[in-house]
């Protein structure tokens, strides 16, 4: 299946355990908590119930395949899953007992967005280049896989992760002496990072969920 959200701190966290890296425990900072996540073949996996209007279903085993950060200055910043379940279940839908706790998260437009671009291996984030960011398509790909064994049943046995990729298209003004430095680095093959931080218009560490 898949599914889309306005990017946000506090409800992009369970996607990025599932479709990043597992097991990953947040570290205290200021009244907050600061997630890590590194890219690894160590996945959490969830279980999701759906309603296709005809029938209940419920879904084991489920990772993010391909996970897109696609936004513009002027415009959202919309987060799109691509997901993959071991199985599905026809299950009866029972009404939720009681009231279930609802959380109001801080979405994150297009326009609070930063750009930084240093060399690599020195920190990322350190230099800023403001003013330029236009809009932005970020692909983080597991290439998931289906694995199925023959023991009298045909079954899914396993989602096994194949070569971890990312793709990344942006577009952003020139500026005349950083193009220069830029272009001379590309034909002399140096390195160089690129970081993009969203939400820096938020208070980063405010909240029990906030990341970045």
């Amino acid at each position: 299946g898949s599914m889309n959200f306005p990017l946000s701190a506090d409800e992009i966290l369970e996607w990025m355990l599932i479709g990043m890296a597992g097991g990953v425990t947040p570290t205290p900072t200021g009244s907050g908590q600061l997630w890590e996540f590194t890219p690894s073949e160590d996945l959490d996996s969830a279980t999701l119930q759906v309603h296709d209007g005809a029938a209940a279903w419920r879904s084991a085993g489920v990772r993010v395949n391909q996970m897109t950060i696609a936004g513009s200055a002027n415009g959202e910043n919309l987060v799109t899953l691509d997901l993959y379940g071991l199985d599905r279940t026809l299950i009866a839908l029972n009404p939720a007992a009681g009231t279930l706790t609802e959380r109001t998260p801080a979405f994150y437009e297009g326009w609070e967005t930063s750009m930084y671009i240093d060399d690599f291996g020195d920190v990322p984030g350190t230099t800023a280049i403001p003013g330029v960011l236009i809009n932005w398509n970020i692909v983080f790909m597991n290439n998931l896989g289906r694995k199925y064994t023959a023991q009298n049943t045909n079954s899914q046995r396993s989602t096994p992760i194949g070569k971890i990729g990312v793709e990344a298209t942006l577009t952003f003004e020139a500026i005349e002496s950083a193009t220069q430095a830029e272009v001379a680095n590309w034909e002399d093959v140096v390195y160089r990072t690129l970081r993009l931080a969203f939400g820096h218009n938020h208070v980063i560490g405010a909240g029990p969920e906030t990341s970045y």
